[in-house]
């Protein structure tokens, strides 16, 4: 039989709450400042200072607005940083709307071969579910980003600047994700009356030219040839007339993203080292899929530090979400005192996080700095977001390195700085294949 909540459970709950003044006290901050700005700590505020002994040079903040691209423009940030030192530039930044366009249109294509290769799963199956959910958003992952460098190359933000649909996501993937739905419910009802390959390829190219012509008047179309024409920092003019995507990329970016290794500690971390690839998740249907080795969070700190000693920033990803302090750019394990606010312990470890849902990668971001002791041992890193130049110091935020511990989850760094146990095991291991619903470490 089910125990109910009484009114003699209330009326217990209700004395019991108004018996400890700590509860009122609690109760009349955060009514009125808020859950964060009433349990925020000022020591630990005061103590996580922007300082580090490992700084790389900084031109400028970029800003994802409102939209969930901050996997591709923590990518455009690790380019950017090559492109300014190469060149010699006061600052440079990529076109978001360029790549978001192809990405756009990739993700639709790559939802339409997942509901042709399906045919026989039930609509409501798991399977099918999560493909139908999952339609063209924002997100994305290192491969994908790297999927779309190499089909379609790169483009300088000001030869296709940012619209308001790309700045603001919100609509058009609801829209065409309802297109899509569309085209979803359309082709499995072909493929159950018999409708031959061919014909079915042809309905897809049809709905693909729809789907490329709502982006192209939200975004407006992709530049096939630009000018690239800058100035270095001393006076020299660089002019490059009618160059391709491609051909600039190659040219003037020429990075070798088969040197790169995506390096996890997740829900594994402290296990057996494993080589991971998710099925259904990605973006070019030829392109590489999201993989992953597992490893521990002292192998991802040990490699990060290795890569910014180099003067090489780090694409990561981590759960921005827990215990953060968005206005003052910090990220520290012990920013808010909710223990004490709340009465109650908040103690899920890292495992228990994963296994229960608690655990997500929300945002990426790059890391561009590191502060060590005379052991090299890690107090707080550096990290480049891309929240604008309003938030944190000047769009810096500060990663105290308990933080990093709890909800660091995933590093892309070269090949060079990565332990040989875990390179053998990323060039040599048969990937175990994971649900595309499987928790995304």
């Amino acid at each position: 039989m089910k125990d109910l909540i009484t009114a003699s459970d209330l009326k217990e709950f209700s004395e019991r709450f108004r018996a400890d003044k700590a509860n009122l006290v609690a109760m009349n901050a955060v009514t009125s400042k808020g859950v964060q700005a009433s349990a925020r700590e000022f020591s630990a505020v005061r103590s996580d200072l922007h300082e580090y002994s490992v700084n790389l040079d900084q031109r400028g903040i970029t800003w994802q607005k409102t939209s969930g691209r901050c996997w591709m423009f923590a990518g455009f940030n690790v380019l950017r940083a090559k492109i300014i030192k190469d060149l010699n530039l006061d600052n440079f930044t990529f076109s978001a709307n360029y790549l978001t366009f192809y990405d756009k249109l990739e993700k639709a294509n790559y939802f339409l071969e997942g509901i042709l290769e399906n045919p026989d799963e039930p609509t409501n199956g798991r399977l099918m579910s999560t493909i139908l959910r999952s339609g063209t958003g924002d997100g994305g992952e290192w491969e994908m980003f790297v999927n779309l460098v190499r089909k379609y190359g790169v483009v300088p933000a000001k030869n296709q600047p940012e619209t308001v649909s790309t700045d603001n996501s919100r609509q058009m993937p609801k829209l065409v994700g309802e297109k899509l739905r569309e085209y979803a419910r359309d082709l499995r009802r072909q493929m159950k009356d018999g409708k031959t390959a061919s014909e079915l390829r042809a309905q897809k190219d049809e709905m693909l030219n729809t789907i490329y012509r709502m982006y192209a008047i939200c975004y407006g179309e992709p530049v096939k040839t630009f000018d690239f024409q800058v100035r270095t920092k001393d006076g020299r003019f660089i002019s490059d007339k009618g160059i391709t995507p491609v051909e600039f990329f190659n040219k003037y970016v020429n990075v070798d993203f088969s040197k790169y290794i995506s390096l996890v500690a997740g829900s594994t971390a402290g296990a057996e080292t494993k080589k991971y690839q998710f099925k259904y998740n990605g973006d070019v249907v030829e392109g590489i899929p999201v993989s992953y080795v597992s490893a521990t969070v002292s192998d991802l700190k040990n490699c990060a530090i290795a890569q910014l000693k180099d003067g090489k920033p780090i694409w990561f990803g981590c759960d921005v979400s827990e215990r953060s302090w968005r206005a003052g750019g910090i990220m520290d394990d012990k920013l808010y005192d909710y223990e004490s606010l709340f009465g109650t312990e908040f103690n899920m470890s890292r495992a228990d996080r994963f296994a229960y849902g608690q655990a997500h990668m929300s945002h990426a971001m790059t890391l561009k700095g590191v502060d060590l002791d005379e052991n090299d041992t890690p107090s707080k890193w550096r990290v480049e977001n891309t929240w604008g130049p309003d938030v944190g110091e000047k769009g810096m935020f500060l990663m105290t390195d308990g933080w990093f511990d709890k909800y660091c989850y995933q590093v892309v760094v070269e090949r060079k700085y990565v332990p040989a146990s875990i390179l053998k095991v990323w060039d040599t291991m048969e990937p175990i294949m994971l649900d595309p619903w499987t928790p995304h470490i």
